[in-house]
């Protein structure tokens, strides 16, 4: 497990540099275009023209690769919260049952283990992405205009702002959907699986 959450991070940390890098070669681009004397440097457009091709092959092949890792961990870690929910069912007392709806309990064992191990797994990379995205976005701007790099920092306290309000609002709707999952597979799996016992 170790190894392969390093390699996702590694390809993660890489596909962030690149996804700095593609702008920054596309404003090189731009510059190869001579408004006063209506000119192109060809050579040079079609070297950065290749860079970025190149770039954008490369993001691709690491995403791709990256997906799939990601969703070996996440498969992983989902069979291994399965089995020990499972253990642990095997030792809760017939009282536990008898007090709760059966459908509510198989929706914790299948959903809410699916979006936990969804969470842990996506997390982490995540993480360094928007890190390593943010900082690296941060030196390239200091480097082509400062002015501007401070305009921008000015919005970041709206934009923190307004992502705890719709974190906050979002974590009441999530945790009210899960239980609204809950409810309706206890009432599938009492109501209309139990039909032809009854």
């Amino acid at each position: 497990w170790a190894k392969t959450i390093f390699l996702a991070m590694l390809l993660t940390a890489v596909s962030s540099l690149i996804s700095v890098a593609i702008p920054y070669f596309i404003g090189k681009t731009f510059n190869t275009f001579e408004i006063i004397s209506r000119t192109v440097d060809t050579k040079m457009l079609m070297r950065y023209l290749l860079v970025i091709a190149v770039l954008y092959t490369t993001n691709w092949i690491i995403l791709s690769l990256n997906g799939v890792i990601t969703l070996k961990v996440s498969q992983k870690l989902v069979y291994a919260m399965r089995k020990e929910v499972f253990e642990k069912m095997q030792k809760l007392p017939l009282g536990f049952y008898d007090t709760r709806s059966h459908g509510d309990t198989m929706s914790r064992i299948t959903n809410d283990v699916d979006n936990i191990s969804s969470t842990i797994a996506q997390a982490a990379t995540q993480i360094i992405s928007s890190i390593l995205t943010l900082a690296g976005s941060f030196v390239v701007m200091i480097r082509l205009n400062l002015v501007l790099t401070l305009v921008v920092l000015l919005c970041i306290p709206l934009v923190t702002i307004l992502t705890r309000v719709v974190a906050s609002q979002s974590r009441a709707h999530f945790l009210a959907q899960q239980r609204n999952l809950g409810s309706l597979n206890g009432v599938i799996e009492e109501n209309i699986l139990g039909l032809k016992m009854v």
